[in-house]
């Protein structure tokens, strides 16, 4: 397994395992990894990690740790919402179901503003169709989960290309990008 960061100190088996079911930092700290309550593997890989801008119109550096994300390279600020990500898992159960989800956030203008409509277009790459998600959960953590799709992982490692594009006729706060999430939903036969 690929060192934490920071260093886990634990003094027993029991006491690792709360950690990992808390979550920890991998990867040089550009991946979050978990253990849900039945022990299948949870990996986050933050915005840093895998997101490519498609074009950057505000700043030389998008990314920004003003918004409370769990890695130390901060959230990526799409201001067009125009990106694609590459995302190589390492820590998947074998197995699995997952559900792919965006974690995101929105920067408002005013703190007492109404949550934005949530419209995101997106496809798998090779395919020729955009999707459009339209809801999207607010998580413990305080951010929000677009869930995008589900894939059955057959080994620990998944390779993924999704583009994202603006929404035609629909204007929105900055959209705030933390990570892609792959979260277990039921093992296979």
């Amino acid at each position: 397994m690929a060192a934490a960061a920071p260093r886990l100190l634990y003094g027993s088996q029991e006491e690792l395992k709360e950690l990992i079911s808390k979550g920890v930092l991998l990867n040089m700290g550009k991946t979050w990894f978990s253990l849900n309550k039945n022990g299948e593997h949870c990996e986050m890989i933050s915005a840093a990690e895998c997101l490519i801008p498609i074009a950057s119109i505000y700043y030389n550096d998008p990314y920004s740790s003003d918004y409370n994300s769990r890695f130390a390279m901060g959230s990526y600020l799409a201001y067009n919402r125009k990106f694609k990500i590459r995302v190589r898992t390492q820590f998947l159960s074998p197995k699995t179901v997952y559900e792919v989800n965006l974690v995101f956030k929105f920067i408002k203008k005013n703190p007492s503003d109404e949550p934005p409509y949530i419209a995101l277009e997106y496809k798998l790459a090779g395919n020729t169709k955009f999707s459009i998600v339209h809801l999207a959960d607010e998580r413990e953590d305080g951010w929000l989960m677009a869930r995008l799709y589900e894939l059955t992982s057959e080994s620990r490692n998944v390779d993924l290309e999704i583009i994202f594009k603006s929404s035609k006729d629909y204007y929105s706060p900055v959209l705030v990008v933390d990570g892609i999430e792959f979260q277990p939903l039921e093992k296979v036969s």
